[in-house]
C-alpha cells in the first residue's frame, strides 16, 4: 500500500533540547508537517495530506477568522490522526493525537479560540446542511492515503529500535476502520 517499508526509511535523529532543568528527547519528524496549507475548503483537499498539514491549514483559517473551514479542517485532521492511532502499532505513539491538538491551540489567542469553539458547537449541534454537507465532503476524500511517520515518530519505538519495522497493525481492515471513524468519530449518517 505505502511505497516506503522499514528497510528504505532510516532510523529517526534523537534531537536533545533543555530549557533550564529540563531536557527533551524527541525523534526528528515526530507530528512534523510534510506540506504548508494555506485555508482550503473541503473540495481541494487530497486524502495524502497528514494531520499535521492539515493543522497548519486550520491555524491559517482561524488566522483569517473563517472559522467554518477551520473547522471542516479541523474534524478531517482529528479523523484521520484517530484512524492513524488505530493503525499503528505502537500504541504510545497515538498520544500524538492529543499532542497535535494542544500545540495548534497553543498558537490561538483567547479570541480566536473562542471564534472556533462557537463555529464547532454551531455545527456540531444544529444538525444543519453545513454538518450533513462536511460529512459528503470527508468521506468523498477517503480514508488517509499515507505512512503515517508523523505518529510513528512520537512513540517509544522511536528509541528503542527502528520504529518502523512492525509499525503498522498487522492486518489491518482499512475499510472497516474507516466505517467506523465516518459514523463514530464524525457522527456522519452513512
Amino acid at each position: 500500500m505505502f511505497a516506503a517499508n522499514a528497510q528504505e526509511l532510516e532510523k529517526p535523529k534523537i534531537i536533545v533540547e533543555k530549557i533550564g532543568n529540563v531536557t527533551n528527547y524527541r525523534a526528528e519528524g515526530n507530528l512534523e508537517p510534510t506540506q504548508y496549507l494555506s485555508c482550503v475548503g473541503l473540495d481541494s483537499l487530497k486524502n495524502t495530506y497528514t494531520p499535521p498539514d492539515l493543522y497548519t491549514g486550520v491555524a491559517a483559517c482561524v488566522k483569517q477568522k473563517d472559522y467554518e473551514r477551520a473547522i471542516d479542517l479541523f474534524k478531517l485532521a482529528g479523523a484521520y490522526s484517530f484512524y492513524d492511532a488505530q493503525r499503528v502499532s505502537d500504541k504510545t505513539a497515538a498520544q500524538g493525537r492529543t499532542v497535535l491538538i494542544m500545540q495548534l491551540f497553543d498558537g490561538f489567542t483567547e479570541e480566536e479560540k473562542l471564534g472556533i469553539q462557537k463555529a464547532f458547537n454551531a455545527q456540531t449541534e444544529s444538525n444543519d446542511k453545513s454538518l450533513q454537507l462536511s460529512c459528503e465532503r470527508i468521506k468523498k476524500i477517503g480514508k488517509p492515503n499515507y505512512f503515517p511517520k508523523y505518529m510513528i515518530l512520537h512513540g517509544m519505538n522511536a528509541f528503542t529500535g527502528n520504529p518502523y519495522e512492525n509499525a503498522l497493525v498487522a492486518n489491518f481492515d482499512q475499510k472497516q476502520q474507516w466505517g467506523l471513524v465516518v459514523k463514530n468519530y464524525l457522527h456522519c449518517s452513512e
